[in-house]
């Protein structure tokens, strides 16, 4: 995989936006690009609490923001 492709890269051009602008609108809601690394955390931070580091995770989510 080229290096222009890697997630760590495409993560690191939103983190460069202002975290005020709107990187998702669904509906009558908006998540800014701050909001949206916010609940990245949030989520990273729980799959490694549950000792998920190296373990292939697959998950579903309902459509919608």
């Amino acid at each position: 995989m080229s290096a222009q492709v890697r997630i760590e890269n495409i993560r690191n051009l939103t983190l460069n936006r202002d975290s005020k602008a709107t990187a998702i609108k669904f509906r009558d809601k908006v998540i800014s690009y701050g909001d949206l690394e916010l609940l990245s955390q949030y989520m990273s931070t729980w799959f490694t609490d549950m000792d998920l580091k190296v373990e292939p995770v697959a998950f579903m989510l309902p459509n919608g923001a």
